[in-house]
Parts: C-alpha cells; structure tokens; sequence
C-alpha cells in the first residue's frame, strides 16, 4: 500500500532579476524531496507565479496572482537590485506578497515561516538607484520587523545558504529540536544526550576571556581551510570545511582528511558531526582507538552501536542500516591513525570493512597517515583526500573577530573600534607567527590572543613577544619534566645547544653528537644525576626537539629564542657583541633578521637599538631622504591631468575579506620563496657583504625598516622620547632613501626606458595588427605609452615605500613621536607618511587631510599619492555620510556617487 505524504507548499516570491536564483531554489527543492523528505514524511513543493497562474481577471493584476497562488506553508523571498513595479497595495508585487505572508503568519499561522535572502554583490554600473532605494527601504522595515534574512554574495552561495536554511526551516517546524529516523515501527524522534552536547560544545577549558564567559567551541570555531590531494592531477586546489560539507552526494561521501599536530582534527570532529546533525542527518563520532584489534563486521557494529547510544536516545545502528535511514548516517572517525592499536598492516581490511556497511565516512587522522602512492596496503583508494592547511590571514582575522566578539554588543556605532581592535590583533599575531616561527593554527592563535590581554610577564626586560615565546617553551618544559627543580637545567642546556647549532651553522646533528654534548655540559657545569637517556626522553616529550633520526627543532621558534637568549645574556662581551654587528649588516638573509628580531624581543640594549640605527644610516647613505619635491618635477611635468575617481559602493566588509584572501595567498607564494635556496640560505657571518646584489640590498633596507619600527612599538614606554625620535627618523629616512635610489635609477635611465618600450609597442602593434608600423602616424601614442610608463612605476614604487614605513612604525603611542619628526622634516614625503599613518585608523584626519591637499595642489604626484590614500582608508572603514561629503569638498579628485545608498546599505548589512 503506498505511504500518504504530507504536501510542503513552499512560495517564491521576487522581482525579475534574480531568475537563476528561482531555479536553484528548484533544485535545493527537488534534491531535499530524496534526502530528507523521507524522514518527515513530507514532499515539497514550490509555488511560482509562471508556473501556477493563468490568465483571469481580478480587482488588479497581482490581485490574479494572489488568488490564484493561495495558502503556503513556506514563504521565500529573493532580492538583488530591482524592487519592482507598484500595485494598488505595495510599492511593488513582491513587497504585496510578503505583506500577505506576514498578515497570515502573525494571525491564522497559514504561512508558518518566512524567508528572505539578499543579493550583496557589487552594484553594477547600470543600477537603477530608485529601484534600489527601496531595497534599501525594505531591508529596514524587516529590521523594524524583527526579522532576520540572510546575504549572499553569488550564485554559489545563495544555492548554500538556501539548502541551509530550509532544512532548519524544515527541521524545526516538522521536527522541533529532535532528528527523526525511521524503524520498523514507524518514526522516532532522536535527541543529542546531555552529556554528549556538553562534550561537543567544549572548548576544551584551554582559554579564559577578559570576559569572564566561558568559552565554547562555537564562540572560536573557524571552518578550515583544505588542500585537495589530487594525485593523478598533481594540482593544487583548496576549499573550505563549510563549502565541502554544505551538502550530502546522493551517492555518499568518502572523505580522508589529514592533519599535522595541533592542527584542530578533533575541533573538525565536533564541527563536522553538530554541522551534519543541523542538516537533519544522522553523524556518529568515533576514535580510532575504540576501533582495537578486532576489525570484523561484528565487532565494528558493536561498537558505532555504543557509540549511538551515549550520543543519542532512541536509536540504534539496526535502524540506521534501513535502506531508508542509510543515506542520512554519517560516521566520522577521529584520530584514525590509532584504529587497530596503530597497525597500518589491518588498515585497508578495517576501511572495506567500514565502507561495506556505511555510505558516507569521514576518517580524520594524522599527517602520518598512508599516502596511497606510497603505500603497500593503501586503505584511502576510494577517498577524497584533503590535507588541513594553517590559517591564512583571513582565518587568522575571522578567529580574532570571533574571540572580540566574546561578551560584547557589536552594534553599528562600535563597528569601526573593532576593526581597529581586529587590526592591531592580527598585527601583534603576525608578529608572533613570524616566518613559520609558529604553526599558524587556532591552538597558538588564540593563546597569542590570551597573552595580548595579560598584563603579566615573567621579565621585565622581555617584550610581550619574548614572553610568549618563554610562555610555550616553560609549558613544554612543565608537562615533560618529571621533576619541577630540573626546569632550569633544561632551559641553559638547550640555550647553549642552540647556540652551538647557530655558531656552527648547522640545522642537525646525529644522536651521537648530541650525546657528545650532553657529556661536555654536564662536565662544564658539574651535573650528575641528569643522564643521556633521561634528556633525550624528556626533551622529545617537550616536543621543543625531535630526534627522527637526527637531532632538529619542533618549531623554529625554539631555534631563534635559546640563540637570541644566549646573545642577549653575553651581550656584555665583545665577540658577542660583534656577532651582533655581523647580524645587523646581513639581515637580508631570514635567519639572521630572525635572530635579530628574537634578541629585541628579549633586550632593549642600547647597543642593539644603536647598532640597528648605524646600520640603517649606512644603507644607501649616498642618497638623500626624497622630500617628493623638486626631486619629481619631471615626473610631474609628464602627468597631464589627474583623472577623477568616482567612489561608489562600498561594501567595507567584503573590501577587507578580498584584501585578507589576497594576503593569505601572497603569504604562501613568500613561503615559496623562503625556502628557495638561493635566496641567501649559505650566506654566513663572515661573507663579505659588500658584493651583494641590488635584490639584497633592497632586502636589507626594508627589513630595518621593519625592524626599527617593532623596536618603537614594543618599548614606545620605556624608551627616552630622543631614543625614540632616533628610532623612527632613522626608519623614515632609510625608506626615503631607499625611494630616492629607486626614482633616481628610473629617472637616470628614462631614455633608454623609453626606447625599450617602444619597441615593445612596435613589435606588438606588428604582431597584432599584421600590417606596416608607421612611426608618424603612431608618434602620440607611443608618447603616451611610455610617459604612462615613467608616471606609473614612479608612483608604485613612491605609494608602496609610503606604507611600508607607515604600517612598521604606525602606532598612536607614536604619535608625539611623529609630530617632532614632522615639524623637523616639513617636507611633501614626511606628510605623506604622516597622513598615512593617520589613516589606517577609523577618524579620517579632514583638518590634516585639508592642509595637504591645499599645500600639494601643484604636485600631481604628491596629490595622486595622497587621494589613493584616502580611497585605501574607505575601503578599510566605514565612513559616515558627512565625512563623505567633507572629503568630497577637499578637491583630491574623488566623486561620492550616490553616497546617501550606499550609506544606508552599510548600516543595514551590519
């Protein structure tokens, strides 16, 4: 006898510019008809106008159209850009529709929920903004309302959040708070139990907030980034946890997904099962270690089935195994590595075996894990296989917002302080995070982002970087050592074992030599009860050193604390103190600029600070500061006219996730170029650095720059105000020389630029054109060509050393700092940095931003600079109307179009 299924009737309600998104809701609808419809015994329907009118006469037509329609259960609203034409009762029919929606949901419950989903893309140019006005308009009376809609960003995205969205829908007006499973008895509801929700939400107790909350996995949980292993391609692609897992193949998944340590696998875990749970299906979450020897059917059965009954109530695997039920169940394997007590050799039977019995497995494990090229008994062959990627400066930026965002109000007016907060933040953990000093994963991010709001340090002479740093070596040390008292042998033994790997130049040694040196220090320092074979047990506990096979460090940043440590507590001693010297003058080269970093964070020595300032003053010291005065004047006598730039929509949000996006690739292309070995790897302490190349050079120069600048911001209370002064002027005016090198080679060899150029326009006009090149009739145009040429170099390379030296040394507890510098060097560059600085905060400096304009009217360069500054700042904060309207007066060349909608699409989004 065929099962009666409860009818769905789900409305679709829009204007006439989102029509794909009409045929994914189709879609999403028809696919959830075969994967949950069973489970509520439902079908779904959707109701459109063009598919469920016809043509009649009524009192006007969307009046047809209302009647016609009739009840729903389900209404869903869709809007991009156009609202609509006008009906007798609304300002169009899509507003009319929603309208009755609200009417029957507030009064009969005929309509039992409500939907409404935004377009947030870029306004193309030729938007109609009447039309979008009231958009505008309408988001606000939902607001007024109480109702919450959703955003999205493009076709991909609104196909998600739909399927999301309706589910939950779904789930909770047919399922309430339970997921329903089909038995032989009909339908039982299934509930999460006490203790293992309390377990899921856990955050593992590791963090306390300012705050004083506790802190659940939600609150911090970032979805991960992963790198697709595809081996018969051997491309690299990645994707997000959130976009893998928004939906359910309906011919399963086979997911492996590995990690390196501290990666956040068992995070994953948690995330994975509450995700899939959320979509009405049925995950169960197991260890590999409940998986032991026994790896027969039975035996597995055995236990997801004791896994089943501590994780829900009123279900059992024998229902999940129905045809009915099968597609829904999700096992999820955490730590897999430790299933069959770690005998890879029963591996591949324990997977066919899984993989027989379920039709979606997710396995999670270590990076040690079988690679199936590589494998003899490969056990992953029928997986997709992901490798879990470290956070990137998007992820790293949504998990320090998540963590501000902790016990706070984050209201519109706030909106600008926390990204200032969030900036500062991502600044501080960057610093942390060094060049792989640091895994950059959650563990380590949010410890870094606990230590920022301590105000403890364990040394007064250490910055708040060297006390972090000590904060994970004493925590490794205090969880390895069996005996407290022999902390402090460890910590000298490993201080004095990193120098000798620096002193020596070695990255290893072989276990003998470490043994060798054990010997000699005990020797040294009269230590007898501290055997070999204690040590090396105890260190590789710490995971502070690794010993397979050879003797290397866990992480760089035990390498570069002990040297800097060792340095900074000999600094009185000249050998040492001509190391030092050594360093400074070759900081091109990564590890050394490191050691130097390493040795500021454990030491304000004067003799440091002074060997960094003499060594900055010496870097293109045959150049001049650029005062970006009369040194441009044939620049600017190329620039004809400076165009206007018309600022229209700003969505400030989305601005700072595409620039964090493009900064999380430039970090993996840096990756790449550090470890290439040309770029100075085998330069040592006493090559000579006189013969060193321009790409060097330039290293050298920018890396002071950076340096001087952390040297300011970290000791900006300690250090005399003539220290300071010295500090930053000296990162000023080697930025400024470095300029004037760079702009002086262009302008020294315009010509025979100009000649290179154009005949790179001959050459390509001929190839393109297949025709004579005629130099007469062509003369303007490569005139043009080649002064654009000159013009755009000339101001990258001026804009980019500008914020280089802003964001080193830019810090507001700076700014007396800044003023003194200013007053003494009055020049166009000096300003420029200034307002630099000024605006990488939210308040647009307008009385600032005023005098330059008016004083820099006649330097087109100085001009172009300082317009693309503010339009930078704009794209970073949001800027009320009237500020607008201000900068629009200060003659920089910009037009804010539309200003006054575009405002108000800012405050409702947030």
């Amino acid at each position: 006898m065929s099962e009666t299924r409860n009818l769905v009737r789900i409305f679709i309600a829009s204007p006439s510019d989102v029509q794909k998104e009409r045929g994914i809701a189709d879609t999403v609808v028809n696919e959830l008809n075969t994967t949950i419809g069973d489970t509520y015994n439902i079908r779904l329907e959707t109701k459109k106008w063009e598919n469920n009118t016809y043509p009649a006469i009524g009192e006007y037509p969307q009046d047809v159209i209302n009647e016609q329609i009739g009840d729903y259960d389900i209404f869903v609203g869709i809007m991009k850009h156009k609202f609509g034409s006008p009906t007798l009762h609304a300002d169009s029919g899509t507003e009319e529709e929603f309208n009755r929606a609200y009417d029957n949901y507030k009064n009969d419950g005929t309509c039992k929920n409500l939907m409404l989903f935004f377009n947030k893309e870029s306004l193309p140019q030729d938007t109609d903004f009447e039309q979008f006005k009231k958009v505008l308009n309408f988001k606000q009376k939902l607001s007024s309302k109480g109702i919450l809609y959703k955003e999205y960003e493009n076709d991909d995205k609104f196909e998600k959040e739909f399927r999301i969205t309706l589910c939950a829908c779904i789930k909770n007006i047919y399922g309430r708070s339970a997921n329903i499973i089909r038995n032989d008895s009909g339908f039982v509801s299934t509930y999460l139990s006490d203790e293992f929700s309390q377990y899921l939400n856990s955050s593992g107790n590791l963090f306390t907030h300012s705050s004083g909350l506790d802190i659940s996995l939600e609150d911090i949980y970032v979805p991960l980034n992963l790198k697709i292993l595809d081996n018969e391609t051997k491309t690299e692609k990645r994707t997000n946890i959130e976009d893998l897992t928004s939906a359910l193949d309906i011919d399963g998944i086979l997911y492996n997904i590995v990690g390196g340590e501290s990666s956040g696998k068992t995070a994953l875990c948690k995330y994975l099962f509450k995700r899939y749970f959320n979509q009405d299906l049925f995950p169960v979450l197991l260890s590999g270690s409940d998986i032991n020897s026994n790896i027969r059917l039975d035996n597995i059965i055995r236990v997801v089935n004791d896994k089943i009954g501590k994780q829900y109530s009123s279900i059992s695997i024998s229902a999940t195994l129905e045809k009915s039920n099968n597609n829904r169940f999700i096992l999820i394997i955490d730590d897999f590595q430790k299933s069959a007590k770690g005998n890879d050799k029963y591996w591949k039977l324990l997977v066919s075996n899984i993989e027989s019995l379920f039709s979606n497995i997710i396995i999670v494990g270590d990076v040690s894990l079988p690679n199936d090229e590589l494998s003899a008994y490969p056990p992953f062959e029928n997986f997709e296989k992901f490798h879990i990627l470290e956070f990137g400066a998007d992820l790293r930026n949504k998990l320090v917002e998540k963590w501000y965002a902790i016990g706070i109000d984050t209201s519109i007016e706030s909106r600008n302080e926390m990204r200032k907060k969030i900036d500062y933040a991502t600044r501080y953990i960057k610093t942390i995070l060094g060049k792989n000093f640091i895994p950059a994963v959650p563990i380590y991010i949010l410890g870094i982002l606990q230590s920022l709001e301590s105000v403890k340090q364990s040394s007064e002479n250490y910055s708040l970087h060297g006390f972090y740093y000590e904060h994970l070596i004493n925590d490794a040390l205090f969880h390895a050592v069996d005996n407290q008292k022999n902390i402090g042998f460890y910590r000298k033994f490993l201080t004095k074992l990193c120098y000798g790997f620096f002193y020596e130049n070695r990255k290893s040694v072989s276990i003998d030599e470490f043994d060798e040196f054990h010997t000699k220090y005990c020797e040294e320092h009269d230590v007898y009860n501290i055997g070999k074979t204690e040590v090396k047990s105890t260190l590789k506990k710490s995971k502070l050193l690794l010993f397979d096979p050879e003797v290397t460090f866990g992480h760089k940043y035990v390498y570069y604390f002990f040297v800097a440590k060792y340095i900074a507590d000999n600094l009185d001693k000249e050998d040492i103190q001509e190391i030092v010297k050594k360093l400074c003058k070759r900081i091109f080269k990564n590890e050394f600029a490191n050691i130097i970093m390493f040795i500021t964070h454990l030491s304000k020595s004067p003799m440091i600070i002074n060997e960094l300032i003499n060594n900055a003053n010496d870097i293109f010291r045959e150049y001049e500061p650029n005062k970006l005065e009369d040194e441009i004047e044939d620049i600017n006598k190329l620039i004809q006219d400076i165009p206007q730039k018309i600022i229209t929509d700003i969505d400030v949000d989305k601005e700072r996730d595409d620039q964090l996006k493009l900064e999380a690739e430039l970090e993996e292309k840096q990756k790449e170029f550090d470890e290439d070995n040309t770029n100075y790897t085998y330069f040592s302490l006493d090559d000579d650095v006189a013969g060193i190349d321009l790409l060097a050079k330039m290293n050298l120069a920018l890396k002071s720059i950076d340096l001087l600048g952390q040297l300011g911001i970290k000791y900006w209370g300690e250090l005399e105000s003539g220290d300071k002064f010295e500090i930053v002027s000296a990162a000023y005016k080697l930025g400024l020389r470095t300029l004037s090198f760079n702009l002086g080679f262009l302008l020294e060899n315009k010509d025979e630029i100009i000649e290179h150029i154009k005949k790179i326009i001959i050459d390509k006009y001929i190839k393109d054109k297949s025709e004579e090149w005629d130099p007469a009739l062509n003369k303007d145009k490569v005139a043009i060509s080649t002064s654009n040429f000159i013009i755009s170099w000339s101001y990258l390379l001026s804009i980019a050393i500008i914020r280089r030296i802003s964001f080193s040394v830019g810090d507001e507890n700076l700014k007396p700092t800044f003023d003194k510098i200013l007053d003494a060097n009055p020049y166009n560059s000096y300003k420029l940095i200034n307002a630099s600085i000024e605006l990488n905060y939210p308040n647009i400096p307008y009385d600032i931003l005023k005098q330059y304009s008016t004083e820099m009217k006649d330097n087109r360069m100085c001009h172009m600079i300082l317009r693309d500054l503010v339009i930078y700042h704009m794209y970073r904060f949001d800027v009320d109307y009237t500020t607008r309207a201000k900068i629009n007066s200060l003659n920089l060349g910009l037009t804010m179009d539309k200003q006054r909608y575009i405002q108000g699409s800012s405050q409702i989004k947030r």
